[in-house]
Order: structure tokens, then sequence, then C-alpha cells
């Protein structure tokens, strides 16, 4: 039978007459999002302590959508995704197995473009000249290729280096400049040109923590009397030094603006241009160029990603030297995704920023090794010879989407009394049977909740120790607000919850009732 619903009279749902009286209020659900930056015991409930696969948005807390195999026999590792802006189709590449493969199609891969390379670990840039549109891709280990629309291809060449040594690359005021390994030195070709004869341009002096070149990125900043064009150039050590101009071999029309220190970048895919801005991804966190240049290193977690800075900071020095970091924007989604490799090409995490908020989340059990954009679609390199196509129906290849939620702790009242918790309503929309489970966690006291091992079968969901209520779930998209018995003696509580889903799931806000006791504890 249904569970007691409390009073709704307004002297027993204010702050009552006597301790005794029942009291109910309402908390929204986390929408500012993770965080591991504020004390536990002051942290405002907007936020959450997990937010695992749910996505804070303006209005609730979403369940984030799920992936779909989209091409598949590969043969390995997809560790490099190219998205080819050509004139007039937009065409994504795959390296894996020493190939690259044109997946554009999805399916069942047909014959490689290119194959018999020693690496699949790829930078690429798209590159426009008056010969067509091209990728031109580079990886430290092979000669380097260009990619027309239709056929890979390694003329014209690149001359005055050995060229397979070149692992980075960034197209800036209408040339290729390219990182070599393990120099100080950058190399550029001519103007609106894929290959012929590099020169090269030499930043020791400027470096004084030595170390090499990672990367190269560009950007632009507002200026006082006009925008500015701008490229950087970025240790292994977190140095970096801007420059602008059109040509490095002329000193009139090439010049020093800035240098700086930021924390250890991590990997060669480790910068991206997001807007107008540059950003990096450190040991400080998810930085933007224009932070740093203005505030310098010690604020830079005050600006993208302060409330998750530790948890960066964590995972470049334990994970740091693994294969798979990467800035992937999806403009369509507002997300800003941190690809973050716990065990190479095994285990993959998500940091997820929501670009019109600024709230964090985490996805798990999405093990990418790399993303790339076809058509404003997100796709991902497995671990496992196949593409998939996520943000796409609500289960992950068939299997139900797990997700995990622990809301802030709250006082309700006065924090130095106990208060007894009698009951809770979760507000959820939802469609299909999902399965979830709730604790009330008092004091700050971890209790996990234990998701059932399969999505119930019935149409009935189960919530805790029990059936959450007798009405059956709708298969449609519908509003769930029904109370659940709780026995939660304390100062603070804070919701806990786990679920499993194969359909939409939203949760919108929180009800709880409690008691006020007499006296301090």
């Amino acid at each position: 039978m249904p569970l007691p619903i409390p009073s709704r009279d307004p002297s027993i749902r204010g702050a009552g007459r006597g301790t005794q009286l029942a009291q109910s209020t309402r908390f929204p659900s986390p929408i500012g999002g993770w965080n591991v930056y504020d004390s536990i015991a002051a942290m405002d409930p907007v936020y959450s302590l997990i937010m695992d696969n749910i996505i804070p948005t303006t209005s609730d807390c979403t369940v984030r959508k799920g992936y779909q195999s989209f091409a598949t026999g590969l043969g390995g590792n997809v560790e490099t995704l190219f998205n080819y802006g050509g004139p007039s189709a937009q065409k994504l590449l795959a390296a894996a197995n020493g190939s690259v493969f044109d997946v554009t199609a999805g399916g069942a891969v047909g014959a490689a473009l290119g194959t018999g390379y020693t690496s699949n670990r790829w930078q690429f840039t798209n590159f426009g000249t008056p010969g067509g549109e091209f990728i031109v891709a580079v990886n430290g280990a092979d000669t380097p290729w260009n990619f027309n629309g239709t056929t890979i291809q390694t003329t014209p060449a690149i001359t005055g280096l050995t060229s397979s040594t070149i692992i980075n690359i960034c197209a800036y005021q209408q040339r290729l400049y390219f990182v070599v390994k393990n120099s100080l030195a950058f190399w550029y070709l001519p103007v609106n040109s894929i290959g012929g004869a590099a020169t090269s341009f030499d930043l020791s002096s400027l470096f004084p923590l030595g170390g090499h070149l990672v990367a190269i990125g560009s950007w632009s900043r507002a200026g006082l009397t006009e925008q500015q064009d701008l490229i950087v150039f970025l240790t292994n050590m977190g140095e970096f030094a801007v420059y602008a101009g059109t040509d490095p071999g002329d000193a009139t029309q090439w010049a020093l603006q800035n240098r700086g220190r930021i924390g250890v970048p991590v990997g060669y895919r480790c910068i991206e241009k997001i807007g107008a801005d540059l950003y990096i991804i450190c040991q400080d966190g998810l930085v933007a160029l224009s932070q740093v240049l203005w505030l310098g290193r010690v604020d830079t977690t005050k600006a993208i990603s302060q409330k998750i800075g530790s948890a960066v900071n964590t995972a470049t020095q334990l994970y740091g030297d693994n294969f798979g970091w990467q800035i992937f924007l999806y403009p369509r989604g507002n997300l800003c995704i941190v690809n973050v490799p716990i065990s190479q090409n095994q285990t993959i995490q998500q940091y997820c920023a929501d670009t019109v908020t600024g709230a964090w989340c985490r996805f798990i059990n999405i093990n990418a090794n790399c993303w790339a954009l076809l058509n404003d679609d997100p796709y991902f390199g497995g671990t496992d010879g196949a593409v998939y196509k996520w943000d796409t129906g609500y289960s992950d290849n068939g299997s139900a989407i797990n997700w995990e939620c622990r809301q802030a702790f709250v006082t309700m009242g006065d924090p130095g009394l106990n208060k007894l918790w009698t009951l809770i309503r979760p507000i959820f929309r939802y469609a299909g049977t999902p399965a979830i489970k709730i604790v009330l966690e008092v004091d700050y006291a971890l209790d996990i909740p234990q998701v059932p091992p399969s999505l119930p079968s019935s149409p009935e969901s189960e919530w805790d120790t029990a059936l959450w209520d007798t009405a059956p779930w709708s298969d449609g998209q519908t509003i769930s607000e029904l109370w659940s018995s709780v026995g939660g003696l304390g100062r603070v509580c804070a919701i806990h919850m786990k679920g499993a889903t194969l359909a939409q799931l939203s949760w919108l806000a929180t009800d709880f009732t409690f008691k006020q006791t007499a006296g301090l504890i």
C-alpha cells in the first residue's frame, strides 16, 4: 500500500510550533555540478560530491545519453579520429592496427586508405590551399601524409628535416607549423603549402626550464584597438611563448608578445581552441590562456576548472603518462570534454563541463581513446577495434547506463540541533523502467547504495530496500512524486543515489520531511 504523504498544513510545513512537529522542505537537484573544491561541511547543496553519468543543466540533472557501434572491423585500438572538412562534404577517418580507414559511412570498414604505419597516434589539422582542402597528419614515427577527400598521399614531401620526427602540427596565418620530437625549435612551411622546404626557428633561449615543445596553438585576443591573431608554443615543462606576425623569417613581421608558465601539460593533444580562447589541459586543470596572461599561474584554477581542480591534479599526476588525454568540444551538446585515460586502452573517463553554466560532471563506462565530430555529431574511437557514435539513444551499446549522484550535505535549520528525517520524495521526470537505489546519509557518513544487477523486469521499480510504491512506471514520460520512509537522526543529511536506466531520466528536486529535536548534540 502507498506510503502516507505528510500533512500539507502550512503550520506544519513551516518552522512549526514546537520541536516535534513535522517540517517539510525542498532542495533542487545539484545543477551546480561536481565539486571537490569546497569543504564538505560548507558546500552549497547546489553542488554534488559525486556526479557520474549525470549532466547538470540549467534546470535539472539528466542522465547522459548512450553510444552505439558505428564502424567495425578496424583490427585494434582506435587511437585517432580525423574529421575532414571538405568543400562539399565532411568525412571521418580512423587510425588503428597500423592503418587509416574511411569510416564515414559506418558499418564494416573496407580497404584501408593507408597502411604500414608504425603508430596510430596521429596529430593533424585541416588546411586549405589554392589546390584544395586537406588533412595533414604527423605522428613522430612515420612520414607525414595528407588526405584530399579521396586518397592519402605523401607528396608533396616536407623537406629540410627528417619529416618522420614531426610529432605535432598547427595552422596559423596561412602556414603550417610543426613540433619536432625532443626539440625546442619549431619548423614552418611557406604560405599556402602542405609540402616543400621547412625552415626552423629556435626558441631555446626563451625557456630556462629546458625540455621540448609538445604543442602549438593559434588563438585570437581582443586588443585595445583591434583583434590580434597569435600563436602559442608550449613545452613539456609548462612554459609557453606567444608570438604575433605572419613570417618568422622576417623580424619586422614577427614579434614576441608574452611568456609565461602553467602546470605541466599532458600529452600531445593537450591544447584546443574553443571560441576565441585557447585552452590547455595540465596539472593546474583546464586553463584558458587569457586567464594566465591576466592573472598568472597562481590564479588559473579560479577560472574554469576550480571546482574539480584537485581531481584533475590527481589524475594528471597518476595517469599523465598514459595515452588518450584530449580536449574535445561538443558545441551542440554544450559540453567541453576532457578525456582522462585511467589505464591506457582499458579504463577511460571523461571530465565534462557545461559550456553554458560551467558546471562539471564525470562520465564513466565510455572507454574512448579519442574523439571527433562528423556533421556536428560526436564519435569516439574504442579500445575494441570499433568506432562509436555517442549522445544517441539511452543505452551504452545495448547495456543500461549506470549513474550515481551524492548531493552535498544540508542542515535544514540549526546546524547544532538533531533532526529526525522520516520521509523523502525525489522528484524525477522519466520514461521506461529505471532501477534506482536511494540512501539518506547522516552527519557526513558515506553509505553507498547498491544498484540491482539488472533492470527490473516488472513494470515496478525498486527503490532503497523495498518497492518505492505500488504505482507502476509509465512507458511514456511522466513525473514521479512518490514518498519513501527513511530513518535518519543527525545534524546534517545528504541524498546518495545510484541507478540504471535504458530510457530518459532527469532529477528535478527532493522533498524532505523531518522533526527537529530539542537541545544541542
